[in-house]
C-alpha cells in the first residue's frame, strides 16, 4: 500500500504550494497596511490584552459594579477583551516587550505579522490532511490549501491582531494529528501528544472544543469500530487525552470560576428582538412567525462571512459574488456524493481507503458540528452571531477539503488543476476588489 504522504513530495518541494504560500503572504502584509490600526475585529480591545498582561501581569476583568452598556456588557478593566483564554496574547507578550516603545503604529504591525506567521505556519499541515483525504491528489490538495489561504477572511485574521490566527494553527495541527501522524497508533504516548494539543486549543480560543470534541470521538470509533465500548485501551487513551487536557487548560477555567462563578466566562444573551425572548421558552421562539425567515438569515449571514468580513465587498456586486460561492460549494458537494470513490473498487482496498475516510469525516465533522453551535447560538442566544463566519475558522479546513474532493470527483486530477488556476485568479481579482473598497470606502480616514 503507497500512503500519501510516502507518494507526494514535501509541502516545500510543491511550487504549486510555495506559491500559493506566498500570495497568501503578500495579501497579508497588504491588508496589514490597508486595514486601520484598531479596526480589525474587537482588535482594540485584543491589544489591550497584551498591554495589561505586559504592563501588570493580570489578566483581563470586569470592572465591579461598573455600569453597563446598552448591550448589557459591563465594563472591562482598561478596556482588555475579558472573553478569552491567554495563550494567543502570551505569545505575543514578548514581541510587544521588545517593540513597544517603537514610534507610531509600528508595534500593532509587527503584532499584527505574528498572525500572518500562525497562518502561514497551518497550511503545511492542511495540505497533508488533504493529502489523505483526496487519496494523494497534489491538485486536490493544492485547491483545499488555496480556498482557505486566499479568501479575504483569511487575510483579514492573518492581517490583525485576533486570537482566531492561533487557533486555527492549532486546531489543524489537532486534526493533522489525528489523520496524518496517528491515524492508526494506539500507544498512549500518542494519546497524551493529542490530550496535549487539545488542551493548547482550549486555551487558544473556546470555539476549538466542540470541534476537536467530535473530531477525537470520530477517530476513536475508526480505530476501535463497534467494540470500542467494551475496548479497555479506548477508555484508557481516551481519559489520557482529557486528562493532559485538563492540566493544560484547567487553570484557566478555574481562574473564571473563581473570577465569574462559572468555568467559561461569556458575555450576556443578546437574542433577536424580532423573536420572543428566550425566557418565554424554546418552543414558542419556534412556533414564532418570525422564526423561518430567521433561520434563513442566519444560514446567509453565517455562509457570507465565513468568505468576506461584513461589507468588504462593494454592494454592487456583493450578492452576485456570495451567489458564485455558494454555486460553486454546491456543485462540489454533489459531486461529492454523487461520485464519490466506490471501496469496493479492485483498484481501491478498504485499507487503503481509511486514511481518505478518516480525513473526510474528522475534518468534515468537526466543521459541521462548528457550523450547527453557531446555527444555534445565532438563533437562540446570541443574534451577532448570525454573522459569525469567524467563527468556523478552526475547523474551515473541514469544508475545504470535502470541497476540493468534489471537485477531484467531478473534473479528475487534471481538471482539478483547472479549478485550481481559476480559483487562484479569482481570488486575486476579489482580494483586490476588497482592497480597493477599504482603501476607497470603508477606511475611515477617506474624507
Amino acid at each position: 500500500m503507497t500512503t500519501p504522504e510516502l507518494s507526494a513530495p514535501k509541502w516545500y518541494r510543491d511550487r504549486w504550494l510555495v506559491g500559493i504560500l506566498v500570495l497568501a503572504a503578500i495579501l497579508g502584509l497588504i491588508y496589514n497596511g490597508v486595514i486601520m490600526v484598531g479596526y480589525g475585529v474587537d482588535e482594540t480591545r485584543h491589544m489591550n490584552y497584551v498591554k495589561l498582561l505586559f504592563e501588570e501581569r493580570t489578566f483581563p476583568h470586569l470592572v465591579a459594579g461598573g455600569a453597563t452598556d446598552a448591550a448589557g456588557h459591563e465594563p472591562e478593566y482598561k478596556g482588555a477583551h475579558t472573553y478569552h483564554p491567554p495563550l494567543y496574547y502570551l505569545a505575543l507578550v514578548p514581541f510587544y516587550a521588545i517593540f513597544h516603545n517603537l514610534p507610531g503604529d509600528t508595534v500593532w504591525h509587527l503584532l499584527r505579522g505574528i498572525s500572518l506567521l500562525m497562518c502561514l505556519a497551518a497550511l503545511p499541515f492542511a495540505y497533508q490532511i488533504a493529502l489523505h483525504a483526496t487519496r494523494g491528489s497534489l491538485p486536490a490538495s493544492r485547491l483545499c490549501v488555496a480556498q482557505i489561504a486566499l479568501v479575504p477572511m483569511w487575510g483579514m485574521t492573518a492581517a490583525t491582531i485576533i486570537n482566531d490566527a492561533l487557533v486555527f494553527l492549532m486546531a489543524t495541527v489537532f486534526l493533522w494529528l489525528l489523520v496524518v501522524v496517528y491515524p492508526q497508533e494506539r500507544s498512549l504516548k500518542s494519546a497524551g501528544v493529542i490530550g496535549l494539543v487539545f488542551g493548547l486549543c482550549i486555551v487558544s480560543k473556546a470555539n476549538a472544543l466542540p470541534a476537536n470534541a467530535v473530531a477525537l470521538a470520530i477517530y476513536l470509533i475508526a480505530q476501535y469500530g463497534k467494540n470500542i465500548w467494551r475496548s479497555g485501551e479506548a477508555w484508557k487513551r481516551l481519559a489520557i487525552v482529557v486528562g493532559v487536557s485538563v492540566v493544560v487548560a484547567g487553570p484557566w477555567h478555574l481562574y473564571n470560576l473563581a473570577q465569574y462563578g462559572s468555568l467559561m466566562h461569556s458575555p450576556p444573551p443578546m437574542p433577536s428582538p424580532a423573536l420572543p425572548a428566550p425566557s418565554n421558552g424554546i418552543l414558542v421562539m419556534l412556533l414564532h412567525d418570525n422564526f423561518p425567515q430567521h433561520v434563513v438569515l442566519v444560514f446567509q449571514g453565517l455562509f457570507n462571512t465565513m468568505w468576506s468580513q461584513k461589507d468588504w465587498i462593494p454592494e454592487g456586486v456583493r450578492d452576485g459574488i456570495y451567489w458564485a460561492f455558494f454555486l460553486y460549494c454546491l456543485i462540489a458537494l454533489v459531486g461529492l456524493v454523487a461520485k464519490r470513490p466506490r471501496i469496493k473498487d479492485e483498484t481501491v482496498t478498504l485499507e487503503e481507503s481509511l486514511p481518505q475516510r478518516l480525513a473526510l469525516l474528522t475534518s468534515g465533522g468537526a466543521f459541521l458540528i462548528s457550523a450547527l453551535i453557531v446555527i444555534v447560538i445565532a438563533l437562540f442566544v446570541h443574534w451577532g452571531w448570525a454573522e459569525g463566519g469567524r467563527y468556523l475558522f478552526p475547523a474551515l479546513i473541514g469544508i475545504s477539503v470535502l470541497i476540493a474532493s468534489g471537485w477531484q470527483q467531478l473534473a479528475g486530477r487534471k481538471g482539478a488543476n483547472a479549478v485550481l488556476g481559476l480559483w487562484i485568479a479569482a481570488m486575486l481579482l476579489l482580494n483586490g476588489t476588497c482592497i480597493y473598497w477599504l482603501v476607497t470606502y470603508l477606511n475611515p480616514k477617506v474624507g
